[in-house]
């Protein structure tokens, strides 16, 4: 067998436009949502800005470190499901039980402020 080369083509600009003008609601969620994020537990909650700048800050080093590991572990394995498919699955089912988690713990604290009022 002789040898296969690929060669990587330059996208057009147009498709890099597209890309690019696809991600700006993807900038705009998360900018107004980190916005919102830092505003409702100072104001709201009562917590110092600082600390939860600090906190925002470890997270996203976290996520800086954890998304390409992640990234290099899913390029590397092989299942009969695919290679990303079983991390799709485990996310799916790891989002449902935080979003249920979040919104028991919610509905707790609304019903005993309630109460207590």
């Amino acid at each position: 067998m002789g040898e296969s080369s690929l060669v990587a083509q330059r996208a057009s600009k147009s498709t890099q436009f597209f890309y690019g003008f696809g991600s700006i609601s993807v900038g705009i969620k998360n900018n107004l949502l980190g916005s919102f994020l830092l505003i409702y537990y100072n104001q709201v909650l009562g917590m110092d800005a600082m600390t939860v700048s600090i906190a925002f800050f470890i997270a996203l080093m976290i996520d800086a470190i954890s998304d390409p590991l992640i990234g290099i572990w899913s390029d590397r394995t092989q299942t009969k499901y695919g290679r990303r498919h079983p991390f799709l699955y485990f996310s799916i089912t790891l989002n449902l039980l935080t979003f249920i988690d979040g919104v028991i713990i919610s509905f707790s604290i609304v019903n005993s402020s309630s109460i207590s009022t």
